[in-house]
């Protein structure tokens, strides 16, 4: 009777540390790829995020004549604010009003459209937070958003009817408050920004910042290229928790122009754009004799 033989070995010490090895270079190789494909893919949601705010914009335009919401002539009163599902007719200068509109809120849907993939910050505060629909706040007008639940800063000069302006940008743009008001004196009128329904002083902008014009931003980033804080177009990058987003290289950012092109750019492309908007603006709803460089600005601090 012959005997069966069973080859019951298993894998030897060193056959096991070479698998492991082997998968731990696979592993190396493979995981930056994997990162850099999120990253891309979150860089191209939060494009996509700040498209659908634009089309939130061209919602309210619709409704009303084809005006951005700070730049409605319409808007003169409280009761016309409420009307339209703001609380007053300064809502639209305000960083924690300006989606209040009912046909803007009925665009985004949910404030996850106000928090970009690439903050982390503003998406952990949007977890705990309770609302998550526009639809949860029952048509009230009394309603603010709190900015640490937003990434997106929004841009007055933005105008749909002016299609070069910028209308919103990544938070991790800089800004800086220093010149605001020398600005306002030069540009405004009396010291105060004059929009088709009234005049707000740079302090009436709620959560407000200020980008550099054109020519100075220019003269700024050749002239003081050590001290970040006065490169009022340039963006925040890694380094700088409480300002970058994840995912954005130094001088990275998205932005969206009031004509609806998303741009991912850097300081000098938000200069340029920035020279083709002081072309374009007067086209628009303006009535001030310059651009307006407002930002309306998320929680940084």
């Amino acid at each position: 009777m012959k005997k069966s033989f069973t080859n019951d070995r298993g894998f030897t010490l060193i056959e096991l540390l070479v698998v492991i090895a082997i998968i731990g270079i696979l592993a190396s190789m493979l995981l930056p790829t994997l990162a850099k494909a999120k990253t891309k893919a979150n860089r191209l949601k939060c494009a996509n995020n700040l498209k659908t705010v634009h089309a939130a914009y061209t919602a309210y335009g619709t409704d009303n004549d084809g005006a951005t919401p700070h730049y409605d002539p319409n808007l003169t009163s409280q009761s016309a604010g409420r009307a339209l599902g703001y609380n007053n007719w300064s809502d639209p200068q305000m960083g924690n009003r300006w989606m209040m509109a009912y046909s803007v809120r009925d665009s985004l849907g949910v404030y996850s459209m106000i928090s970009s993939p690439l903050d982390p910050k503003s998406i952990a505060a949007q977890r705990k937070h309770a609302t998550k629909s526009f639809d949860q706040l029952n048509g009230q007008t009394n309603q603010a958003i709190d900015r640490k639940l937003q990434s997106y800063s929004i841009a007055m000069m933005g105008d749909l009817s002016a299609g070069d302006t910028v209308l919103g940008l990544t938070r991790n743009i800089k800004g800086h408050t220093e010149d605001a008001h020398h600005y306002y004196e030069e540009h405004g009128k009396n010291d105060k920004w004059e929009y088709p329904q009234g005049v707000l002083g740079y302090n009436q902008h709620v959560y407000a910042s200020h980008l550099c014009p054109e020519e100075e931003g220019h003269e700024e980033h050749e002239e003081h290229e050590e001290h970040e804080e006065h490169e009022g177009n340039g963006f925040y990058g890694p380094g700088t928790k409480q300002f970058s987003l994840t995912g954005l290289s130094y001088d990275e950012g998205n932005y969206v122009t009031a004509g609806g092109e998303v741009k991912q750019g850097t300081a000098s492309d938000l200069d340029s754009q920035i020279h083709r908007a002081e072309h374009n603006f007067f086209e628009g709803s303006s009535v001030a004799t310059d651009l307006n460089l407002t930002l309306l600005k998320p929680f940084q601090d």
